[in-house]
C-alpha cells in the first residue's frame, strides 16, 4: 500500500511505530468479528501484549485522516466536513462517557453513549 506508507512517513513517527500502524490498519481490514487484542494477534505477527503496549500511545487519528485525504485530493478543491452523532442506549454506572444525549428516534435526550462518525473532506 504505497499511499499508506507515504502518509505514515509524512507523520514523522519512528520506524517501529510506523510498522505497527501499517500492520494494524491492514489487519483491521481482514479481522472477522470484534477487533480485540487477542483477535488482532491471531491475524498478525504481533502478540496481544504488543497491541496493548502500542495502544497506550497517543495517536493523532484526525491528522492521519487529513494527511491521507490531502495525499489524494488536491488542496485547491472545496472541502466539507460533516459530523453524524449517533445515540447508543446503555444502562449501568461504570461506563466511560455515559450521559444524557439526544436520541433523534425518540425525539428527546436519553441516558446512554454517543458515537461520532464524520464524513467529508478537509
Amino acid at each position: 500500500m504505497p499511499l499508506l506508507e507515504s502518509v505514515l512517513l509524512n507523520m514523522k513517527w519512528g520506524q517501529p511505530f510506523r510498522s505497527f500502524l501499517s500492520e494494524l490498519l491492514l489487519v483491521l481490514l481482514i479481522v472477522p468479528g470484534r477487533a480485540t487484542f487477542r483477535n488482532l494477534s491471531r491475524y498478525s505477527d504481533y502478540v496481544e501484549k504488543t497491541f496493548s503496549r502500542w495502544f497506550r500511545r497517543q495517536v493523532d487519528w484526525a491528522g492521519l485522516n487529513v494527511a491521507a485525504i490531502r495525499a489524494v485530493v488536491p488542496p485547491a478543491h472545496e472541502s466539507v466536513l460533516a459530523f453524524d452523532p449517533s445515540y447508543i442506549p446503555k444502562s449501568g454506572e461504570h461506563t466511560e462517557g455515559l450521559g444524557h444525549f439526544w436520541n433523534g428516534r425518540a425525539g428527546r435526550a436519553e441516558r446512554g453513549l454517543e458515537t461520532h462518525a464524520w464524513v467529508g473532506w478537509m
